[in-house]
């Protein structure tokens, strides 16, 4: 379990509900209905539980809970909400660090109210903790109506209950994954538009790929002047696949990014509580090593102290004396002279084994402190032996624990998210640097001079072309040019001159412009192609098992993967094809 309860459980309430204000005589129908609500901080990846109760009933019979109506329990109800809030408003509990704005929803003030729901850092659901059922727990959603409806469960144990709150975060998560995205895609759309305009616009190279001579060679020779604009046509065309490339894989990568740390924030989640689990065995087993510890002797026992003598001797009694009469009185001295005698004797007996009595009390009492003072050695020498147990037993935990760490740090897997990621990333960064290569080419090839500025786009060359090769122009320039007759055409509406509405109208333009048709169907076919093979790969790239480590086997299955070599096949062709050289000898052709 790695979320944390920040309130009581059904049970608190139940029992303090019961010992305030219940009958008992319903006492066996008594349910309670609480309302989970969760927080996840994105700082220091605390999964939070409030469980808060809604309310109590006996079976749907009456609504004894809040002891009021409909509208003041939503208001009651909504109070707690707020409370629960609060907890998380400023900061997390856990960390102290603040909550990012964008999570909050916002007032038409502007000002941030509630945790917002839809970014995945907020969620609820339902639990009815039943006395003669046990536990249940109910998913609800809003029907046509807008009634609220429960599906409720059987009973289940404390583990399902749990492993319910970690689905609810499970499900937090992939609506934090789907916000992030959508706050980030118009920003990733703009990003890559400003790239491509920075680059279009940056200064290129200067050359020419023909001298002036040629370039007017070229420009008189209509086979010569077909062949280049067929050329211009695509190198437009791979420009605008390749922009088209580059804003797909920008989108890509920063989708792929957010999924990368989300999945690097799972696993190490994960792994934490997976640590945390062991570190538990770890202190269970050496607690229960401590307690046998404590209860050893070490095969020493203590000297038994024996009882103390016993003092069993009583004083003889002094003798009854009888007073003598005036006729006996010789007899009684003579019998009290006799028991006096009897007396004497007595007390000198009584003297003599009162003394040995002392004696051995005072023996008794030399051997007490002799076995005690062994006592104190055994005592201390046990204590040793046990102390020495302990440290040892803390020096192996330890070390237990440095080893289940360190183990942990040397098994992070290879996360099928961060070869998504460094695959599209990478291709990115080579689809940028052949941007840059393609504009530089397009730059040397347009310096000749050849096509007018205004003209340097896939719509127009595509059509110029098709002038050309059909021998509807010979030329470029003059009344009975291309550029006129494309003017022509544009201003009448006969051609469509936007690449957007081209690719809108493709199927309906195909016999007016077929060129132009030809070059955006073979555009949309290499990125699709280009694409599909990315798709595949990253969906054959998700089964890898996440759950080894970062082993030669690990490593082998990705370089074995089929998906993964034909998008690379696929990429190297369709780059080639992107970069291929424009050659002098296309033109000059004698």
């Amino acid at each position: 379990m790695n979320f944390k309860f920040m309130s009581n459980g059904p049970e608190y309430f139940l029992k303090k509900y019961k010992l305030h204000e219940y009958n008992k005589t319903h006492s066996e129908k008594l349910h309670v209905i609480m309302s989970h609500y969760c927080f996840y901080c994105e700082s220091c990846g605390a999964k939070l539980v409030w469980p808060c109760i809604a309310d109590l009933d006996w079976l749907g019979e009456e609504a004894i809970g809040f002891k009021a109506s409909l509208e003041e329990a939503d208001e009651i109800e909504e109070r707690k909400v707020r409370q629960v809030v609060k907890s998380t408003e400023n900061s997390c509990p856990i960390c102290g660090k603040k909550i990012p704005e964008e999570y909050y929803c916002h007032d038409t003030s502007g000002n941030p109210v509630f945790l917002n729901n839809e970014a995945g850092i907020w969620g609820k659901f339902m639990s009815w903790y039943d006395e003669e059922k046990g536990r249940r727990y109910a998913d609800w959603h809003n029907n046509a109506s807008e009634e609220t409806t429960y599906d409720i469960t059987d009973e289940y144990d404390e583990q399902t209950y749990h492993k319910k709150i970690a689905n609810s975060f499970k499900e937090m998560q992939n609506l934090r994954v789907k916000y992030k995205k959508d706050l980030a895609i118009p920003i990733l759309e703009a990003s890559a538009q400003t790239f491509i305009e920075e680059n279009t616009l940056a200064p290129t190279k200067k050359d020419s790929l023909l001298s002036i001579t040629e370039a007017n060679s070229v420009k008189d020779d209509p086979k010569r002047l077909t062949a280049y604009i067929n050329k211009a046509m695509e190198i437009e065309q791979n420009r605008q696949s390749l922009e088209a490339r580059i804003k797909s894989l920008w989108m890509d990568d920063g989708v792929s990014y957010i999924e990368k740390n989300e999945a690097i924030k799972e696993y190490n989640d994960s792994q934490a509580s997976v640590i945390e689990e062991q570190e538990q065995v770890i202190n269970m087993e050496c607690d229960a090593i401590r307690k046998a510890f404590d209860s050893s002797n070490y095969g020493l026992s203590l000297i038994t102290i024996p009882d103390p003598p016993g003092e069993n001797l009583v004083p003889p009694q002094l003798p009854e004396y009888k007073k003598p009469g005036l006729f006996n009185k010789k007899t009684i001295q003579a019998e009290n002279d006799r028991l006096k005698e009897a007396f004497d004797q007595q007390m000198r007996t009584y003297e003599s084994l009162k003394k040995m009595e002392l004696e051995n009390y005072q023996k008794y009492r030399e051997d007490v402190l002799r076995i005690e003072k062994e006592n104190q050695d055994i005592l201390r020498q046990i204590s040793e032996k046990r102390q020495a147990d302990i440290e040892q037993l803390e020096l192996k935990k330890k070390a237990r624990l440095k080893e289940i760490h360190e183990q942990y740090q040397q098994q992070t897997p290879m996360l099928p998210e961060n070869i998504i990621y460094d695959l599209t990333h990478e291709e990115l960064d080579y689809a940028k640097e052949a941007y840059t290569q393609l504009l530089n080419t397009r730059s040397c090839f347009y310096n000749s001079g050849i096509v007018f500025g205004k003209y340097q786009n896939l719509p127009a060359m595509a059509t110029i072309y098709e002038y050309l090769a059909s021998g509807r122009c010979q030329s470029l320039e003059g009344s009975d040019g291309a550029y006129n007759l494309y003017e022509s055409e544009t201003r009448t509406n006969a051609i469509i001159t936007k690449l957007d509405t081209v690719i809108e109208k493709l199927d309906d333009i195909r016999e007016s412009q077929y060129s132009l048709c030809s070059a955006v169907a073979s555009i949309q076919f290499d990125l699709n192609s280009i694409s599909s093979k990315m798709n595949e790969a990253c969906n054959s790239l998700k089964s890898i098992d996440t759950s080894t480590s970062l082993t030669a086997a690990n490593t082998n299955d990705i370089a074995r993967n089929t998906a993964v070599s034909a998008y690379y096949a696929q990429k190297a062709a369709y780059y080639s094809k992107i970069l291929a050289e424009v050659s002098v000898a296309d033109f000059l052709i004698n």
